[in-house]
């Protein structure tokens, strides 16, 4: 009986013991939480997202390489010295290439990461990054903006600024990426960079209206003038493009029948035709460029199309 009460005080005691070390555990998550729950709303009210990372942004290209696009100021890959351009060939030990986008996702969701990176001299380094809050500024979106810029831009698939800003940071890695993603790049830069210059213009006309319009009608009145300025200059844009095609179209046809006069003129140079009383045709190739016709009659032949 006296054990009994023993053994029952024992578990008792335990079972006690093992609730006060959960809440004290649960006590110190929920304040680490609160902690950081409250570092990224101060820095929210400061107008800039804040989150623990490593501080550099990748690209995979078609070949399935990993390259550094981007690297955040006062990050762990700045001080460690990652450079953009950098190829990452492992990540904790595991071949870059073989990974998929999602595994490679994975290893970045440590506290710490081990790189192995071949930099632009072909020198391959370790690094070891570790993750530290990085608060990055955000740019407030101005919905009055948006809305008159939709009135331009109307190919909403991507933002024309951000796309371009992109496609730079691939350009100067240029010679490290596949051909095919090299194409893309050539074919695709010219339209981005042209919307972006388009936005700069009717940005820079939109902060000139909002700062010399004294009322709202007069801000509306100066926006409609500013699109219709931008939309203009986009329509002799396009129509420049129209005849720079019909002119292509027209040069590609004009070529396209020299060179099948060029084929046809080769084609009887080489022949020798030898036409006989009989009304029968032997042709022979020959060399001289002349066509033999009987009662020793020769014709040179002319390229003169």
């Amino acid at each position: 009986m006296v054990r009994k009460r023993v053994l029952l005080l024992i578990i008792s005691l335990v079972c006690i013991s093992s609730q006060a070390m959960l809440l004290e555990s649960n006590k110190v998550f929920s304040s680490n939480k609160q902690q950081f729950a409250t570092k990224v709303t101060k820095n929210k009210l400061n107008n800039e997202t804040c989150r623990e990372t490593f501080g550099f942004k990748d690209w995979r290209d078609y070949s399935g390489k990993f390259f550094i696009l981007d690297i955040l100021d006062n990050s762990s890959a700045q001080q460690q010295g990652l450079m953009r351009g950098d190829e990452i060939i492992e990540i904790n030990g595991i071949k870059a290439k073989k990974m998929s986008r999602s595994e490679f996702d994975l290893q970045l969701n440590n506290p710490t990461v081990n790189l192995l990176i071949k930099n632009n001299d072909n020198d391959k380094i370790s690094y070891t990054l570790t993750k530290t809050l990085i608060c990055i500024p955000e740019i407030p979106k101005d919905h009055f903006f948006d809305m008159y810029w939709a009135q331009i831009y109307t190919d909403t698939t991507a933002y024309p600024i951000q796309v371009y800003e992109v496609l730079l940071k691939l350009n100067s890695i240029f010679n490290k990426l596949t051909f095919k993603l090299r194409g893309e790049i050539n074919q695709f830069m010219p339209k981005a960079k042209y919307w972006a210059d388009k936005e700069v213009k009717f940005r820079s006309m939109f902060k000139s209206c909002k700062i010399n319009s004294k009322s709202e009608q007069e801000l509306n009145n100066c926006l409609s003038g500013a699109v219709n300025i931008i939309n203009r200059e986009i329509s002799r844009d396009r129509e420049i493009i129209l005849q720079q095609q019909y002119m292509q179209a027209q040069q590609q046809m004009q070529q396209q029948q020299i060179n099948a006069l060029n084929d046809y003129s080769y084609s009887l140079r080489n022949q020798n035709i030898n036409v006989n009383h009989s009304g029968t045709i032997n042709s022979n190739v020959h060399h001289s460029g002349t066509l033999n016709v009987n009662h020793y009659s020769n014709y040179g032949y002319y390229y003169g199309w």
